[in-house]
């Protein structure tokens, strides 16, 4: 039997075996911010593509399913600014399409829908925190939650579900949780972060509470006091954890195929494994027939 050349048989599992790879997940292209209502004078959306173009960008008029005009551009702080070329209509629904440039995200991305309220003034302030912020240790000594009461301002009534809050301490914002608080206007904020050797250094800290929004000002609160005791981080261990095994380089130097986790590297492993077996039967027959 006529056997074929190792070089054809290499061309053919090669990319039999990086195609069983599944393709690798990707992030989605985001849109913000995803809230229920607008002021009519909404500056614009933040767009993380900041290569898309109108082809990839759909702004719909619910009730009467006509696609508006839309403005993109700039790009400042890393998203594109999406805006209807004429302000939005008080009282209508609308509907924000946009391409998440990826085929394999986790969470499939959805469209964007919203209703317009009556425009608004940008506001210039964001109110006054109400009682001194408190901070706590969290059990284990890394990481530290601070609780921080606003009462909203007035301007900034109509435009807080577009704002983001955010808990800053020492300039550093906080992952942050925001609620609705005892009385009318007022905001939780529940922030959690991690202990560094800066925030060590001394139990004396600054809070402040902060308001964002792509293509407006950014909003605080005056800077108040902050009482929060972290520990010194713990020196980084030296080496591998026990039990961990060291990888250990090959002759090939790297790897091919797609990269990926979890059952698309075992089913490449599997391949290579396969097509190494191939390549050894191979050099035995060929040592046989000498």
């Amino acid at each position: 039997m006529k056997r074929l050349p190792l070089s054809v048989l290499l061309a053919v599992l090669l990319p039999a075996a990086a195609a069983a790879a599944p393709a690798p997940e990707c992030s989605a292209a985001t849109m913000l911010p995803d809230v229920a209502r607008v002021p009519a004078n909404f500056p614009g959306f933040a767009y993380s593509a900041t290569n898309a173009t109108a082809k990839d960008v759909h702004l719909v008029d619910v009730a009467s399913s006509a696609e508006l005009a839309v403005v993109l551009g700039p790009v400042v702080d890393g998203v594109l600014k999406v805006a209807p070329a004429m302000p939005f209509t008080a009282g209508k629904a609308y509907e924000l399409r946009y391409e998440p440039f990826c085929s394999f995200a986790p969470t499939p991305t959805t469209p964007l829908f919203f209703e317009a309220s009556a425009a608004a003034p940008l506001p210039t302030t964001l109110g006054e925190a109400k009682s001194p912020a408190t901070a706590d240790l969290q059990p284990g000594g890394s990481a530290f939650a601070v609780t921080a009461l606003v009462k909203v301002a007035p301007e900034m009534q109509p435009w807080l579900p577009a704002y983001r809050l955010s808990v800053v301490v020492d300039g550093e914002p906080l992952s942050t949780n925001t609620t609705s608080g005892a009385d009318a206007g007022e905001k939780v904020l529940d922030g959690i972060g991690f202990c560094s050797a800066a925030l060590a250094a001394s139990p004396k800290h600054t809070v402040r509470i902060r308001a964002t929004l792509a293509f407006a000002p950014t909003l605080e609160t005056t800077p108040a006091s902050l009482d929060l005791f972290c520990p010194a981080p713990k020196p980084a261990p030296v080496g591998p954890a026990p039990g961990v095994a060291v990888p250990v380089a090959t002759d090939g130097g790297g790897s091919s195929g797609c990269s990926t986790s979890g059952a698309s590297s075992s089913s490449l492993a599997l391949g290579g494994a396969a097509l190494g077996a191939l390549v050894v039967a191979r050099a035995r027959r060929r040592r046989a027939t000498r």
